[in-house]
């Protein structure tokens, strides 16, 4: 291939890529300058999907949802009298045992972190403070669930334990 052919093929290509973004320009400006955007204008937008989306039939569910959309801090509203247990929580049949020191299970922190990677720091007897993290063993113990100052653990035998950070000077 001489280097005239070459050439022609490059400035080609260049000319190709110049007119496809100048078309491409083209079209965005066009949409900016013919887009509405004033808020009776946004407003009369936001009605039509609203109307598309909810039933034709107002059943008792659309109305609640409807009034949470219209306000959310209404001061009428109160928490659920149940909490949301997931279906793969071990603990929701299972009774929960405070931790006694005998046991010698010891917490000395907690540490909450995103993405379910918290981990608790804590020791069995005169053994040097460990970290362990969800799911990980600390003698016979299953560490289960971190919150702020507590962690659950699980026994080989299925008994769950909640334990405290000890308050300072205890």
């Amino acid at each position: 291939m001489n280097w005239d052919r070459r050439w022609t093929r490059d400035m080609f290509a260049a000319a190709s890529l110049l007119a496809g973004s100048g078309g491409l320009f083209g079209w965005a400006a066009s949409r900016l300058l013919t887009l509405d955007v004033t808020p009776a204008a946004r407003a009369m937008q936001l009605d039509s999907v609203a109307a598309k989306l909810l039933p034709r039939q107002a059943t008792p569910a659309a109305i609640r949802h409807q009034a949470i959309l219209a306000d959310p801090f209404r001061p009428e509203r109160s928490p659920a009298s149940i909490a949301f247990r997931m279906p793969s929580d071990a603990s929701a049949g299972v009774a929960v045992v405070s931790h006694t020191p005998e046991e010698g299970l010891v917490l000395v922190g907690t540490a909450l972190l995103p993405d379910g990677r918290s981990f608790a720091m804590c020791r069995i007897g005169a053994d040097p403070p460990r970290v362990v993290r969800v799911g990980e063993r600390v003698g016979e113990y299953t560490l289960r669930l971190v919150t702020q100052g507590q962690a659950r653990f699980e026994t080989a035998a299925g008994r769950i334990i909640d334990v405290r950070v000890p308050k300072a000077g205890s």
